[in-house]
């Protein structure tokens, strides 16, 4: 956690790492896939294949959020497929 140098923060643990020199972990492939598709299950009930499929045919798109609950936690994880 981050330690402003406050007195009452004083107690608070330093981060072990440094954020500019190392870097930040990345799910493989197969694991951001497998998170998808639990997201999109969980919030949508379809895989993400089914998911990938309507958006990428235009039927469901990122306008649709507030027709459609949870695509936008849907839509945050299609990030670490897509970049």
């Amino acid at each position: 956690m981050y330690n402003s140098g406050d007195q009452e923060n004083d107690d608070m643990p330093t981060p072990a790492a440094d954020p500019t020199t190392e870097p930040i972990p990345t799910p493989s492939d197969a694991d951001a896939m497998a998170a998808l598709d639990y997201t999109s299950r969980y919030y949508l009930g379809m895989s993400a294949e089914k998911f990938l499929s309507l958006l990428d045919s235009g039927e469901i798109s990122a306008s649709d959020q507030d027709r459609i609950p949870g695509l936008s936690r849907v839509l945050d994880m299609l990030a670490m497929v897509r970049c």
